[in-house]
């Protein structure tokens, strides 16, 4: 059996911890806000990563008039994170970001209503519908089960060049779920996710 290479594991515990931070702030933890009103570092850097990683058709902010916006502040080491609600594509979309990543979760349609030998490609085919770049194209061999599996297991997300490079997939509490990585080629490492707002969330 092959090594798996060194960067995995800790590739693997980061991804749960961000998986978990998200889970753990609960619907009514987040204010509904207008985009207009977001913090004006956090929008810019919103926008930008959005029109970076999203086809114009599943864009949070451009998909759909009907989309909802709400901010959560960081608090107890939760992340300052933002969340948008939307309808794309035929899908209905949860779009969790923080300073680091996406959270990316098919609401509906449930992927447990399509036999399980037809599971694994439309997940594939959800992927290539959202992303850009190509990045939603090469999905794991596997893409189900609650750990999410790397689109390429060789790139360390330290040190990605660019975001497409990478995802995550998965179906996590019976979900599709991706996690996109907000990496340039420029910044080695992730910025501190408790400190994307301005001015800093209370202690």
């Amino acid at each position: 059996m092959a090594t798996p290479p060194d960067h995995h594991e800790e590739a693997r515990d980061r991804v749960e911890g961000w998986l978990a931070s998200v889970e753990a702030v609960s619907p009514d933890d987040y204010q509904p806000i207008a985009v207009e009103q977001l913090p004006e570092q956090a929008r810019a850097d919103s926008l930008f990563w959005c029109d970076a990683v999203f086809e114009p058709e599943a864009h949070p902010y451009d998909a759909s008039p009907e989309a909802s916006h709400a901010l959560h502040r960081s608090r107890a080491g939760s992340p300052d994170l933002l969340c948008h609600r939307y309808r794309a594509l035929g899908l209905t979309l949860r779009v969790v970001e923080s300073r680091s990543f996406f959270v990316v979760t098919v609401v509906s349609p449930r992927v447990d209503r399509r036999p399980p030998g037809a599971r694994a490609a439309w997940l594939r085919q959800v992927g290539a519908s959202l992303f850009r770049h190509g990045a939603g194209e090469k999905a794991p061999a596997r893409v189900l089960g609650t750990c999410l599996s790397p689109s390429d297991p060789e790139a360390d997300p330290l040190f990605l060049s660019a975001w497409n490079e990478r995802l995550e997939w998965g179906v996590r509490h019976g979900e599709p779920t991706f996690v996109c990585y907000k990496r340039v080629a420029q910044r080695l490492g992730f910025l501190n996710d408790c400190q994307w707002f301005d001015p800093p969330a209370p202690r």
